[in-house]
């Protein structure tokens, strides 16, 4: 086999693979993102408990932010959510709210940790939220999945197009003979 046409196999073959590849990582992605335990999910319960430090800054988060407040007929400013540690009574906690107009796809409000330890986090009206930056929250694999999805598919697609076209041998390889082929007369304007 030619050196150029083995060039052009293994592209052809490396190209397949990346769109094979990409629409399994695609695969994984519908998997994963519809029941992740983060507000980014359809269908994901928030935790129980979450873990915090004394002194850092935690993100409330509802699948649908500020909109699924609005929904909920909870104005964001007069959102009010409790914190308890296990076998403790819950307390009120010190919020910032996120605007009406924020551009946060699922936060609706923070709140700075007063302890260390595990909390249960709670809000009128919404019951148990996600602490999305919580010290134990899950890693967001469906966003992994999404990118390596659409790496792969956008190299590999182009690839493996561009590569079958060529290997008509009628197709045109833009040479000056392709244009004196298709219109001898062409020569007079070139």
């Amino acid at each position: 086999m030619s050196e150029p046409r083995q060039t052009r196999l293994n592209a052809v073959v490396a190209g397949a693979l990346l769109v094979v590849g990409g629409l399994g990582a695609w695969a994984l992605y519908v998997q994963k993102s519809g029941n992740e335990p983060t507000a980014f999910a359809r269908d994901a319960k928030p935790p129980a408990y979450v873990q915090v430090h004394a002194g850092e800054d935690y993100r409330i988060a509802v699948h649908g932010g500020v909109a699924t407040e609005a929904k909920a007929g909870i104005p964001p400013e007069s959102l009010t959510c409790t914190a308890a540690q296990p076998g403790r009574a819950p307390g009120a906690l010190s919020l910032v709210y996120e605007n009406a107009d924020t551009k946060a796809t699922n936060d609706i409000a923070s709140f700075v940790a007063a302890v260390n330890g595990r909390l249960h986090v709670a809000c009128n009206g919404l019951g148990t939220v996600f602490v999305s930056n919580a010290e134990d929250a899950p890693y967001d694999w469906s966003g992994v999945w999404l990118v390596l999805a659409s790496l792969a598919l956008v190299i590999g697609t182009p690839l493996v197009l561009s590569l079958l076209r060529g290997a008509n041998p009628a197709a045109s390889d833009g040479s000056l003979a392709d244009v004196e082929r298709i219109n001898p007369a062409a020569e007079e304007f070139l």
